[in-house]
């Protein structure tokens, strides 16, 4: 039977309460079962309690990072309907001119969030690669990018006519 980090930590008399292991703030090496303040790894000094925020900032980023692929793929939605909307609004333009403005503003509305979901992806690459492994799914960074460059492109053809 493997003992895990939160039962080396708990015999030491630290009782971690994180699911991400204490890791040192330069190298990322796990910090469990260690005595003292000093990284075995880098020879730096920590404070446990910073190694406690920092883990404890990293679980929630994770927890609301789980979600990421399917906020960008609600992001590819909206800019699919988005385009669409634009899409009525150029085919009427010439017909009713009060219609092709809501639609490019309706585009504007609908490509400002799909890039900022798309690129939600994204924000895991600051994290160390022992934090990823936590995760429950891994990003799709082609979703990502498709989302994004599509709310872009609708953005560019909402503003330019």
């Amino acid at each position: 039977m493997a003992i895990d980090h939160r039962e080396i930590d708990h015999m030491m008399g630290d009782p971690w309460r994180f699911e991400l292991p204490p890791m040192c703030p330069k190298c990322g090496y796990d910090l469990s079962g260690t005595g003292g303040n000093r990284c075995p790894e880098c020879g730096i000094s920590y404070v446990r309690s910073v190694i406690a925020e920092q883990a404890r900032h990293r679980q929630h980023e994770l927890r609301r990072l789980k979600n990421m692929n399917e906020l960008a793929g609600f992001g590819l939605k909206l800019a699919v309907f988005g385009a669409f909307a634009l899409g009525v609004g150029m085919w009427r333009a010439s017909t009713t001119p009060s219609l092709a403005e809501v639609c490019r503003l309706v585009g504007v509305l609908c490509g400002v969030p799909a890039i900022s979901l798309g690129l939600n992806v994204f924000r895991v690459v600051r994290y160390p690669t022992r934090v990823l492994e936590y995760l429950p799914v891994q990003p799709n960074y082609p979703l990502g990018v498709a989302t994004a460059l599509l709310g872009v492109l609708l953005i560019a053809f909402s503003v330019y006519p």
